[in-house]
């Protein structure tokens, strides 16, 4: 993918049209985001994020300009071809960079050397910058057809080399305790909200991915909302039965950084004492689980706490 350095034009996610959040953490976020003096969001659609903007510009479409990608799903390299030109007054991200350079008075060789010139002929030459250290994959190469990834092992590890210090798979880690300050040897560890055994809170929200968007892309295409109309959070058949809820009640999801409300669907191999609802969701659609959640590192990683979230739940008439 291209790779460049980019004038700072900040996006982040926050939070509109939803009055009953009342995430500290998404404030925060919205508050900051609000004091800049001047906002700018290139997108196709009108986002959560989008709506909190000065200036929207129109994004590019993935068939407007030429690009080298990957995919978690594959072990290819493949060349995405441009197939149409940008509509109406639509402009590549690396064209409204280029042109704020030559605006902030950048030095042509500097970006020259970051960003590609607004041409399909400096798109490409740029691209063949970026995959010289790999002489086994080459434009015309990948016009012809995805290329595996150099250095591929079809079998993880099957050159038996592990980046640990024993040079081994290490079941007992010092590394990881010295690191992360966790046991040496796996061991169940409960979440620190679960640590509480709190009964105020006693459910687990948990946010998996769905299939029907990749995180909170495609939400908003009538083509999605056929088969997946409106936001659902998922409970148990006995937890449900406790609290007087039958499918397609809507609940009231809530703790102590905020509330949302949203329909049920009820299902008996979900694990008692867990309430799912999966991430994606937008916070104009009255659902998002960043509602709920807490701003936390996970133990290991520096990774976001997504499951690291205690809930309650109980029926509400709409």
């Amino acid at each position: 993918m291209l790779k460049m350095r980019k004038p700072e034009l900040k996006m982040a996610w926050v939070e509109r049209g939803n009055p009953v959040s009342q995430n500290p953490d998404s404030n925060k976020v919205k508050e900051a985001f609000r004091k800049l003096e001047y906002r700018v969001v290139v997108e196709q659609f009108l986002t959560d994020t989008a709506r909190e903007a000065d200036i929207v510009l129109p994004a590019k479409t993935m068939f407007e300009q030429s690009d080298i990608i990957s995919s978690y799903w594959n072990q290819y390299v493949q060349l995405r071809q441009k197939v149409i030109e940008p509509i109406g007054e639509v402009k590549p991200e690396t064209e409204i960079y280029y042109l704020l350079a030559k605006k902030m008075g950048f030095e042509d060789s500097e970006i020259e050397e970051n960003i590609p010139a607004p041409t399909d002929d400096s798109i490409d030459n740029w691209l063949r910058k970026q995959i010289k250290p790999w002489p086994e994959i080459t434009l015309e190469k990948l016009k012809e057809g995805p290329v595996l990834s150099p250095g591929l092992q079809e079998i993880a590890f099957s050159d038996f080399k592990f980046n640990t210090p024993s040079g081994k798979i290490e079941l007992y880690s010092e590394t990881a305790h010295n690191k992360w300050g966790v046991n040496h040897l796996p061991s169940y560890e409960k979440t620190i909200e679960g640590i509480k055994d709190d009964k105020q809170y006693p459910f687990y929200l948990m946010s998996p991915n769905t299939k029907n968007r990749i995180h909170s892309q495609f939400g908003n295409l009538d083509s999605i909302k056929l088969i997946d109309p409106e936001p659902i959070a998922t409970i148990n058949l006995g937890d449900a039965n406790k609290k007087g809820i039958k499918d397609s009640d809507f609940i009231r999801v809530y703790n102590d950084r905020g509330e949302l409300k949203i329909k049920v669907k009820i299902d008996a191999s979900l694990r008692p004492g867990n309430i799912v609802i999966v991430n994606g969701y937008w916070h104009e659609e009255g659902a998002c689980p960043n509602t709920l959640s807490k701003g936390r590192e996970t133990d290991m990683g520096h990774g976001t706490a997504f499951h690291d979230n205690m809930v309650n739940y109980e029926k509400v008439t709409v």
